[in-house]
């Protein structure tokens, strides 16, 4: 199967470099793809339904609290992470899941307005 390198990955005596394309069997790639290491080039049509890995990103963003976010507006990865049941999710991979949500017109929740119950 056809994987990308989102790290440098070692494989068969070779180096490959982020966005190279490797090819390797399943079981030799599940511990890298664990480790963020790699993403399938060509993912199933129903990947996204059947719950891969930038779809658990994404479902997880838009499952995030105000609590979930940075100040500077960004999805924290631990939060991301700790919702999709992940490991780890890399700041590479949570800015282009964000960038693309932003570009459909998610917007991050904002911090509810307390009201003083004493006025």
């Amino acid at each position: 199967m056809a994987y990308r390198c989102l790290r440098r990955v070692r494989h068969n005596n070779k180096l490959y470099k982020p966005g190279d394309e490797v090819e390797m069997g399943a079981a030799d790639a599940a511990p890298l793809v664990g480790l963020i290491a790699l993403e399938t080039v060509d993912p199933d049509p129903g990947e996204k339904e059947a719950g891969g890995f930038r779809a658990k990103v994404e479902a997880a963003i838009r499952a995030l609290d105000w609590q979930g976010f940075q100040k500077d507006g960004k999805p924290a990865t631990t939060a991301i992470a700790e919702k999709a049941g992940l490991q780890k999710v890399s700041a590479k991979v949570r800015d282009s899941v964000w960038d693309s949500l932003q570009k459909e017109g998610f917007v991050a929740p904002e911090k509810p307005v307390q009201e003083n119950p004493t006025a």
